[in-house]
């Protein structure tokens, strides 16, 4: 099990995620340029964050990981 925790100092928003999954995709938004959202929002490079917890991806192929 391991456990992640991100936090924004300037709001003081954060995100804890606890998970059995060995890994960790990571997406920063970089290819968002001026996606619409709810509302009328406007979503540009970096706006977000998304964070899936995961069994690595090339498992199968890898001996190391054979138990994921």
């Amino acid at each position: 099990m391991f456990n992640i925790r991100l936090i924004h100092k300037e709001s003081g928003r954060a995100i804890s995620i606890e998970s059995t999954q060995k890994g960790l995709q990571f997406y920063t938004g970089t290819y968002l340029d001026n996606v619409k959202g709810r509302q009328g929002a406007l979503y540009n490079k970096y706006s977000g964050v998304c964070l899936e917890t995961q069994n690595f991806t090339d498992s199968v192929n890898n001996q190391v990981n054979k138990t994921c």
